[in-house]
């Protein structure tokens, strides 16, 4: 679970860091959907926005293709700083009724949005509160 999808991430941040952000367009980097949310949500609360993006782009891709969670999208437009966007995702993703929800009230990476309402409105939506 948690553990494979660190070690995917790290495997896809070593190559991201060798090749830059070419190697998402150009498809060279192996796609493990679970961790590439978090590596672009990664890349982006480091200040690498352009990669962040990057990664962002390449999953709208793929969501094209086949199923990408919407909780992916959520986190990484919460870490770019795009609340609004964010919650839109948030949103599908609990209309999908996303298994990454279930720790929505204790998971640290919405710490910085447990003050805005719409959070609390998605707790409650998600039935965890």
């Amino acid at each position: 679970g948690c553990l494979k999808a660190f070690l995917r991430a790290g495997v896809q941040r070593t190559f991201y860091d060798r090749k830059g952000p070419a190697a998402w367009s150009t498809n060279q980097v192996p796609w493990f959907v679970t961790s590439n949310g978090a590596l672009a949500r990664a890349y982006a609360l480091a200040g690498k926005q352009d990669a962040a993006l990057t990664i962002l782009h390449q999953l709208e891709k793929l969501a094209a293709e086949r199923y990408v969670s919407p909780f992916e999208f959520a986190v990484v437009h919460f870490a770019l700083g795009h609340s609004s966007v964010g919650f839109r995702w948030l949103s599908k993703a609990c209309k999908d009724r996303c298994f990454e929800l279930i720790s929505i009230k204790l998971d640290p990476i919405f710490d910085p949005l447990r003050s805005d309402p719409r959070f609390a409105a998605m707790v409650r939506q998600v039935g965890v509160d």
